[in-house]
C-alpha cells in the first residue's frame, strides 16, 4: 500500500508541479493525509484488535473519518518524521525520531482506540489500578 501511495504520489506532484496552481497541490497534499492516517489508525490498532485485515482497514477507515482531527494529526505526525528522518541521514535522528513520533502518535491516538477497547471479563471488580494500562 505503501508503495502504490508513493508511486501515485511521485507521479501526481510531478504532473501538479508542472500544470497545476500551488492550491492544486496544497489540496493534494491534504488529501493524502486520510491514507496515511488511515495506516495509522491500521497499525495502532492492530496491537490491540483481533481481526481480518478486511476488517481492519474497514473499521480503520471509519475511525479516521469519525475521529478526523486526532487522526489528521498523527498524520502530520507520522510524515514529518519519515521527512526528516530521510533528510537528515544522521543516525541518531534515526534512533530517536521514531520513538518521539511513537510516543507522540499514541497521545494521540490512545483515547479513541480506549473507546472502542472491550472490557475484559472479572476486571469490574478489581481496583482501577489493577486493570491492564490500555484500560485505565
Amino acid at each position: 500500500v505503501f508503495v502504490i501511495l508513493g508511486v501515485l504520489f511521485a507521479w501526481f506532484n510531478f504532473m501538479l508541479g508542472q500544470l497545476a496552481p500551488p492550491a492544486a497541490r496544497i489540496a493534494y497534499l491534504i488529501i493524502m493525509l486520510l491514507p496515511v492516517g488511515m495506516l495509522s489508525v491500521a497499525s495502532a490498532a492492530l496491537s490491540r484488535f483481533d481481526c481480518t485485515v478486511r476488517s481492519l482497514l474497514r473499521d480503520a477507515a471509519q475511525l479516521t473519518i469519525r475521529h478526523l482531527p486526532r487522526v489528521t494529526a498523527a498524520a502530520v505526525l507520522n510524515v514529518l518524521t519519515v521527512l526528516t528522518c530521510v533528510k537528515y541521514m544522521f543516525f541518531m535522528v534515526w534512533i530517536f525520531l521514531p520513538a518521539v513520533d511513537a510516543l507522540l502518535v499514541s497521545l494521540f491516538l490512545e483515547p479513541v482506540l480506549k473507546k472502542y477497547t472491550p472490557m475484559e471479563e472479572g476486571l469490574e471488580d478489581l481496583p482501577r489500578e489493577e486493570w491492564p494500562w490500555y484500560l485505565r
